[in-house]
């Protein structure tokens, strides 16, 4: 940005699973033919062909050898802002698009009635706005409302076309990349909500101007600057696009929409590796079926980390006595002597997975009591993370690692880790009840 005259042509690609790419036809920095080394650029400036601005942000800058010899550069940004040069990326609003979001509100502006002319019947359709769902968060106000949008369609009748809108507006002006984070809890959120991973349709920041300028004799507002935003993660693919008309697991009208939404985010948060391996699962598919347990294993263990952070099975006074009674009668000389007191001594009063999931499951046995016995379900999970976490190769007594003993042991974990979160929405039992009766076959499982 410092550097107007330092400037060259180039093709700026962006794909949805690697980012953005631009390739340069010259040198622009100092490194040189090797493609180890680069050199980090905060901000690039650039218009494209039809003169619309184009701000890259945290770049990566490479050097490619091409043929003859010569050197020119790639650039690798972290973000890519289309539509406007923005030397600081401070934004008083950011919008938001999700597929199916519409769904989730449970309500519909547009009504359609039927009215009558004579012996003539009249389709009348009418568009009437609910209130926004308005959520209050740390360093931003949420708002969800609907957008109707309408265009020409068959004979000669009017298309419309009823979508939902999710405004952030920063208290102060955010750099987009802090933005990013409560996007993520939103989209895991209303992924859980719809049962299939979900990508944002188009996001949009925007700067709001107050300055006036003449303009023939008059005073004018200027507009606010509005561009398109553009990074890795998540992926803006075709296919994660597309609407999908499967009723969601819980709507708008199942929560105190406010209340939700703000603790999803705070625990998101606070719990953030729970929330993370439960959604690589939904999120990557191909994953090996012994590797989705293991993070649903791995989420529980974070789950009761943070809810139950000082459950022990003893007392630090009475567990401290008990293990150097321990220790005392370990022989000195035995190979094993310092495996065992280091076991003993790190974790020997710690709660054991199977613990861990008795706590847990324990509040909501209602529910799991109505999809599988939940004793030798917590049993098997036990066992079976055990023998694969620990190389056992299905030896171990009680693992179910045979694959067709594995998958309804998966889906079960799976059940227990949903339960979890759709307790952290704020559904009752009886919702959450419906939602897994209507997402598993449990008869299945036994």
């Amino acid at each position: 940005p410092d550097k107007e005259e330092n400037k060259t042509a180039g093709v700026l690609e962006y794909d949805p699973d690697t980012g953005g790419k631009l390739e340069l036809f010259d040198s622009i920095i100092s490194v040189e033919g090797n493609p180890f080394e680069f050199e980090s650029i905060t901000r690039l400036f650039g218009e494209d062909k039809d003169g619309k601005f184009i701000t890259l942000h945290n770049c990566d800058v490479r050097a490619s050898n091409i043929s003859g010899g010569g050197v020119n550069h790639v650039v690798y940004p972290e973000e890519i802002f289309v539509g406007a040069g923005l030397p600081e990326l401070q934004f008083d609003k950011i919008k938001i698009q999700y597929p199916n979001l519409i769904q989730w509100l449970d309500e519909s502006s547009i009504t359609t009635n039927v009215e009558k002319d004579g012996d003539v019947a009249i389709p009348a359709t009418s568009v009437d706005f609910s209130d926004p769902i308005i959520v209050e968060l740390e360093k931003y106000t949420l708002e969800i409302k609907s957008k109707v949008s309408y265009g020409p369609g068959e004979q000669n009748s009017i298309q419309y076309d009823e979508s939902a809108i999710i405004e952030l507006t920063c208290n102060g002006g955010v750099q987009f990349r802090e933005a990013r984070e409560i996007i993520e809890h939103l989209q895991y959120y209303f992924a859980l909500s719809i049962d299939r991973r979900i990508y944002p349709k188009k996001i949009e920041g925007i700067i709001e101007r107050e300055e006036t300028r003449k303009v023939e004799g008059q005073e004018l507002e200027l507009p606010d600057i509005r561009c398109d935003v553009y990074y890795t993660v998540p992926r803006f693919s075709e296919k994660a696009q597309q609407e999908d008309v499967k009723r969601p697991n819980f709507t708008s009208s199942d929560v105190s929409e406010s209340d939700s939404i703000c603790g999803w985010i705070d625990h998101s948060n606070e719990v953030e590796a729970f929330h993370e391996l439960f959604f690589n699962i939904m999120y990557d598919p191909d994953m090996a079926t012994k590797y989705q347990f293991l993070s649903l294993c791995m989420a529980i263990e974070s789950y009761f980390g943070y809810h139950y952070p000082d459950e022990k099975h003893m007392e630090g006074s009475e567990w401290e006595s008990l293990r150097n009674e321990i220790f005392e009668v370990i022989p000195g000389d035995a190979e094993a002597s310092d495996r065992l007191e280091g076991l003993i001594g790190n974790i020997g009063n710690d709660y054991s997975l199977k613990d861990k999931l008795d706590v847990i499951t324990e509040e909501h046995s209602e529910v799991i009591s109505e999809c599988f016995d939940r004793e030798s379900t917590l049993e098997d999970i036990h066992n079976t993370r055990n023998d694969i976490a620990h190389g056992y190769g299905g030896d171990l007594p009680g693992s179910k690692t045979n694959k067709n003993k594995l998958i309804p042991l998966l889906f079960k974990t799976r059940i227990i880790v949903e339960i979890c979160m759709y307790d952290v929405i704020g559904l009752s039992n009886e919702k959450i009840l419906r939602i897994i009766e209507g997402k598993y076959d449990t008869s299945s499982f036994e």
